[in-house]
């Protein structure tokens, strides 16, 4: 199994509520589970602020500097990656759905995103970096 290194950026609103989004039915890896905020693979010769910044402008159309958190090796048996955890807040703004991504998305509060962990509807590489996220931001 290859390492592979992701960018994630947790996006919220100054009133304290996350962006997520549900993956697509059609997605290989989780389907139908969600996620919060933006990411994707670093590419090559990329570095991990880079791919932040770039997943956040091609999946939400923000512009912005993602904050780095922390990185942690997610390994599940099945998917190896590095995930390097960014975060952002935002003024919030309507954001379109990513369609080639996701079948919906929008705004919630913090306890809607807990109450999708206890309920096992978080992606598991998600439900691992809000963890950790919440372990090191107000939520």
């Amino acid at each position: 199994m290859r390492d592979t290194s992701v960018a994630v950026v947790v996006v919220r609103d100054r009133a304290g509520w996350y962006f997520i989004n549900r993956r697509a039915l059609w997605r290989a890896r989780y389907p139908g589970r969600f996620g919060i905020g933006a990411g994707g693979k670093v590419n090559d010769a990329e570095t991990a602020e880079a791919a932040a910044a770039r997943e956040l402008r091609e999946e939400t159309g923000l512009d912005g500097h993602p904050s780095p958190v922390l990185a942690f090796l997610y390994d599940d048996g099945a998917v190896r990656h590095t995930v390097h955890l960014f975060d952002i807040v935002i003024d919030r703004v309507p954001i379109p759905n990513c369609a080639a991504e996701w079948s919906a998305s929008g705004w919630v509060p913090p306890d809607v995103v807990d109450r999708l962990h206890r309920a096992g509807l978080l992606s598991p590489d998600t439900a691992a970096l809000w963890d950790r996220y919440r372990g090191t931001r107000p939520v």
